[in-house]
């Protein structure tokens, strides 16, 4: 049995250990701090090389910092290796972050949160270049991933995850999707939804009703997905719901899907010209 002197001596040296502990946190938040704010600079940088040497410089303060590690891989990154290996060492990056900041466990409240955002962000473009390479099991995963983290989906990870259940034809995993964003009123929900009421049961009345209200809450999105309007070059950065912008950037992803569906692009073109094709 332990002497109550020894009792006392492990008890202090524990409490010392602590202090330590608790000093080298504190210290690592400080880093993370300089180093985020190295990256606000940097943001606001119009030249290249300026952005690269605060990423660099705040890499060297804490390598926790994500948002250095994309910099890098939108302004230095040579190919398309090079950027995957940012990106993805951005989200090693943002992992450790969640660790310094103590909020490893705080599941169901990122974004909320402001200091778990570079870690979405980093998620995000892990997901997105992902996506890109093709590899999309890997992609979908992350996707999930970002909504469990965050339910409320701040960054729109549920529209990209329903155009992907939709064309791998999971009905279960669309459900899920649509039965949880049920208050979604944007295009992107709005004609996905018709389209899965058209893959249960081809031309129902159901089918015919969902997409009526579709093509309400933004009469734009059918000119493009039936090619009557050819959409531009240059997609938009952001949109409002019910205007075209919102529709050039569903129709610009959403055609594969319509196209992925047999007939489905056959039956929205009867409805859209009010004539059956033959």
């Amino acid at each position: 049995m332990m002497s109550p002197e020894d009792l006392e001596v492990l008890k202090n040296n524990m409490g010392q250990i602590l202090d330590v502990q608790k000093s080298w946190d504190n210290e690592d938040e400080e880093k993370l701090d300089v180093a985020q704010a190295l990256i606000f600079d940097a943001w606001e940088e119009n030249r290249a090389d300026k952005r690269i040497a605060l990423a660099k410089e705040a890499i060297a303060e804490s390598d926790c910092c994500a948002d250095a590690y994309l910099v890098l891989a939108d302004d230095f990154a040579t190919s398309a290796n090079e950027r995957m290996l940012y990106v993805r060492e951005a989200v090693s990056a943002g992992e450790r972050a969640m660790k310094v900041l103590k909020l490893d466990d705080q599941e169901g409240h990122y974004w909320g949160l402001i200091e778990t955002r570079p870690y979405m962000r980093a998620l995000s473009a892990l997901g997105r270049e992902l996506q890109q390479a093709g590899k999309m099991d890997e992609a979908i995963a992350i996707f999930e991933r970002m909504i469990v983290l965050n339910p409320n989906d701040n960054q729109g990870m549920r529209y990209i995850l329903l155009e992907h259940y939709l064309r791998r034809m999971d009905r279960k995993k669309t459900q899920a999707l649509l039965t949880q964003y049920e208050e979604d009123a944007s295009a992107f929900f709005a004609f996905n939804k018709a389209l899965y009421a058209f893959l249960l049961n081809g031309k129902s009345e159901e089918a015919k009703a969902l997409l009526g209200d579709a093509m309400q809450a933004n009469p734009h999105v059918a000119k493009y997905l039936t090619e009557k309007k050819k959409l531009p070059k240059r997609l938009p950065e952001s949109y409002q719901f019910g205007r075209d912008d919102e529709a050039q950037l569903y129709a610009a992803e959403a055609k594969k899907t319509w196209s992925s569906i047999p007939d489905a692009l056959t039956w929205l073109k009867e409805e859209y010209f009010g004539k059956p094709l033959l």
